[in-house]
C-alpha cells in the first residue's frame, strides 16, 4: 500500500517534493512495517538455525549483481576450505539502471567469477529489464547480501528469503556521515547478521541504529584480506615498464547531477588535465582510469556529457598506449601501483593498506564535514588536492620518491584499522560456531 502511493507521487512530484516525501516515508515504514517485521524475522531465525543444526551440508550463496561490489572472496574460500559448508555465487539481475548496464554488468560478474573458478549459478534469463525472469536455485540455509539495496528483482530479496540466515556484507568500507542511510537500511535491521568492519562502526550503529545495531559482528572487512595475499596477475598494461604506475579512481557522485546526498565527484574538474598529463609523462607514468560503475552511465545523460561525448572520452583513453582502462576488480592493480589519485569512499580506506601515496581530490574546503570519525582518520593521512597545480605537484613528488605521510599511514593502520587478513575466517568461524 505504501510502496504503491510512493510510486505513484514519484511519477507528478518535483524532485524536491519527492525527497520530503521519501524521508518520511522511510520514518513510518521503519517505525511501523519494520519494528512489526523484526520480532517475525527473528522468529524465522531461530527456527533456521535449529534445522540447519542438523545438516551435514549447509548450503551458502552469495548474491551478486555488481562485479565492483564483490567484496568478498576471502569469506568464499574460507567457506570452501571448511568441510561443512558449500558456497555458490548467484548472479542476479541489476534492475534499475537500464539494459546496457544490465548485460555489462552480467558479463563482468560472470568473466570475474570464471577468473577465480568459483562455483556459481545464472539466476536469470532475459536481456532487458522488462523480460528478466528469475530460474529456479537451490534452497540455500545462508545468504549473503553484498548490497542492502533493492536493486534487483523480487525472488532475491529479503522479503522472499525469510527461510535463510541472511547476512550482510558491506560492498564499502563506510567512511561517510549519511548515518541515516546507512544505520537505518530497512534490510539491515532484517538480516540475521551484519558482519561489520571495526569497533567504530559498532559505535555509529549503536547510536544512530533504531535497533542499536543488535544484529551485527564485528569481523573486520573481508575485502581488505585481499591486501595481505600476493597478486595473481599483473593488469597493467606494460607491466615490467619502469614507468610509475597511478590509479585514477573517479567517483559518480557529479554534484548537482545526481540524488545521493553525495557530491563528492572531481571527475569534470579533471577530465581533460589528466588527458594532458598522460601526454606530459608518457614516457614516465601509465595511468588507470578506474572509475566507479555507475560514473559513465550517468554521464551519458545528454545534460553533463551525452553518449558520444563519453564514447570519444573512453577512446582518448584507450588510444594512449600509457593509459587503460580498468573496470571491476581492482586489488591487483592496487598491488602493483605506485599512487592513487581518487574521490572515492571505499578506496580511502583501502589504499592506505599497501601503504603508498594517495591523493584525495576534494571539491569543497570542508571536505572534513563528509566523513564519519574513521573517515577523518583517513583522509587526513592522503593528499588533499584542490586544483590541477596540486595535482600535477602530487605526481612530481610520486616520480621523486617524496612521500612525508608513509609513517602516518603506517599508525593508522596498525592502531586504527587493526586490519590482519582474518575476516574472512572469522565470519565463518562465527557462523560454524553458532550453527554447531
Amino acid at each position: 500500500m505504501l510502496d504503491a502511493l510512493y510510486n505513484i507521487l514519484a511519477l507528478i512530484l518535483p524532485k524536491s517534493g519527492l525527497r520530503k516525501i521519501g524521508k518520511a516515508y522511510n520514518w513510518i515504514y521503519l517505525n511501523t512495517i519494520v519494528r512489526i517485521l523484526i520480532p517475525y524475522v527473528k522468529c524465522h531465525h531461530e527456527r533456521e538455525i535449529k534445522r540447519i543444526k542438523k545438516k551435514e551440508k549447509i548450503k551458502v550463496a552469495f548474491y551478486l549483481f555488481n562485479a565492483d561490489t564483490w567484496k568478498a572472496h576471502s569469506v568464499y574460500e574460507a567457506f570452501e576450505a571448511h568441510e561443512r559448508f558449500e558456497p555458490y555465487i548467484v548472479i542476479c539481475p541489476f534492475i534499475g539502471k537500464g539494459n546496457y548496464f544490465l548485460n555489462e554488468q552480467l558479463n563482468q560478474c560472470t568473466q570475474m567469477i570464471n577468473n577465480y573458478k568459483y562455483r556459481h549459478i545464472i539466476g536469470f534469463t532475459g536481456n532487458t529489464e522488462k523480460k528478466v525472469k528469475p530460474l529456479n536455485t537451490p534452497d540455500f540455509d545462508i545468504v549473503f547480501y553484498l548490497n542492502p539495496n533493492a536493486l534487483t528483482i523480487a525472488k532475491y530479496s529479503i522479503s522472499k528469503n525469510y527461510n535463510s540466515l541472511n547476512s550482510y556484507i558491506p560492498y564499502s568500507f563506510n567512511i561517510d556521515n549519511l548515518y541515516e542511510y546507512v544505520y537505518n537500511n530497512t534490510n539491515i535491521h532484517l538480516m540475521y547478521k551484519n558482519f561489520i568492519q571495526t569497533d567504530y562502526h559498532r559505535e555509529l550503529y549503536a547510536k544512530y541504529s533504531f535497533i542499536k545495531g543488535k544484529n551485527n559482528f564485528v569481523s573486520g572487512f573481508p575485502h581488505l584480506d585481499c591486501y595481505f595475499t600476493k597478486a595473481t596477475s599483473n593488469p597493467w598494461k606494460t607491466p615490467n615498464s619502469f614507468r610509475k604506475k597511478i590509479v585514477w579512481g573517479p567517483h559518480w557522485t557529479i554534484p548537482g547531477k545526481q540524488d545521493t546526498g553525495l557530491n563528492w565527484a572531481c571527475f569534470l574538474d579533471y577530465a581533460e588535465y589528466m588527458l594532458h598529463l598522460a601526454d606530459k609523462y608518457k614516457d614516465e607514468i601509465e595511468f588507470a582510469l578506474k572509475p566507479h560503475p555507475f560514473l559513465f552511465n550517468l554521464l551519458k545523460k545528454e545534460e553533463i556529457w551525452g553518449e558520444d561525448n563519453v564514447n570519444n572520452y573512453l577512446n582518448e583513453w584507450l588510444n594512449r598506449d600509457n593509459c587503460q582502462i580498468v573496470y571491476g576488480d581492482y586489488v591487483d592493480l592496487f598491488k602493483h601501483s605506485d599512487a592513487l589519485i581518487h574521490d572515492s569512499g571505499s578506496f580511502t580506506v583501502e589504499y592506505l593498506c599497501l601503504n603508498k601515496p594517495a591523493a584525495y581530490t576534494a571539491n569543497i574546503d570542508n571536505y572534513h564535514s563528509r566523513f564519519n570519525v574513521i573517515g577523518i582518520e583517513a583522509i587526513n593521512h592522503h593528499y588533499i588536492i584542490k586544483n590541477t597545480e596540486e595535482l600535477e605537484n602530487f605526481i612530481i613528488n610520486v616520480l621523486n620518491g617524496n612521500d612525508e605521510k608513509e609513517n602516518n599511514r603506517r599508525y593508522f593502520n596498525d592502531t586504527i584499522l587493526k586490519a590482519d587478513g582474518n575476516a574472512g575466517r572469522r565470519i565463518v568461524n562465527y557462523l560454524e560456531k553458532c550453527l554447531s
